[in-house]
């Protein structure tokens, strides 16, 4: 009579797993002091695992490309930076609002944000969660000027909401030699600007629309 071969149940310790959280942790700062220090083209995983201090086969166990590794220096970062969806605004007035609240915090983390903003690999791991930051945008677009068509409201969504991000403040800082409230400054005074803009054309397209059309006159020459 054959015996029964019992299948071990998988346990996962919370000891173990808080010790998996710590490590990922440690690469992901190692990975940012790397960043700051280093071109972004020269970041590997053997690197970052040097860096933490934990070996090659670790590092590929939490992160299993670059791509990977970036996301999750991006997901750390983005509490300090203000940028969680759930932090975006729910009025299209408020967007004027946001470089005010998120610039100091771009500036505060001045390195971490311009070695992010200079590697691919850093814009090929947002692409994966770009369709529910732009799902956001364009909702707001659809609540303060419904009578845009869908695409005007997105391109315009789009336009909006690239004054208050941090390649908006890299830009207005670092090429244009603005401090972070000058930049705050003009980054505000555009979106306020676009957004009145915005709301003028979606008025004149309503009262375009309730305007009787007009009847030619009697008797006009053929």
């Amino acid at each position: 009579m054959k015996r029964k071969v019992t299948t071990p149940r998988p346990y996962q310790s919370p000891l173990r797993e808080a010790h998996a959280a710590q490590t990922r942790e440690r690469i992901i700062h190692a990975a940012l002091r790397y960043l700051e220090s280093h071109e972004s083209d020269a970041l590997t995983l053997r690197r970052v695992g040097d860096a933490a201090g934990v070996s090659a086969p670790t590092v590929y166990a939490h992160f299993p490309t670059t791509d990977a590794l970036y996301l999750g220096i991006f997901e750390t970062l983005q509490p300090r930076l203000g940028l969680e969806v759930e932090r975006y605004p729910s009025a299209l007035r408020e967007l004027e609002d946001l470089p005010g609240r998120n610039f100091p915090a771009y500036a505060d983390n001045a390195k971490a944000v311009r070695a992010l903003l200079l590697a691919p690999g850093y814009h090929r791991a947002r692409r994966n969660n770009r369709p529910e930051r732009l799902r956001k945008w364009v909702e707001n677009m659809a609540a303060g000027a419904p009578r845009l068509p869908a695409a005007q409201r997105r391109l315009k969504a789009f336009a909006v909401n690239a004054f208050w991000t941090p390649t908006m403040w890299l830009w207005l800082t670092g090429t244009c030699g603005l401090s972070t409230e000058e930049a705050a400054a003009a980054a505000s005074w555009a979106i306020r600007s676009l957004i009145a803009a915005l709301t003028s054309e979606a008025a004149g397209r309503s009262s375009a629309k309730t305007q009787p059309a007009k009847k030619g006159r009697k008797g006009a020459r053929k």
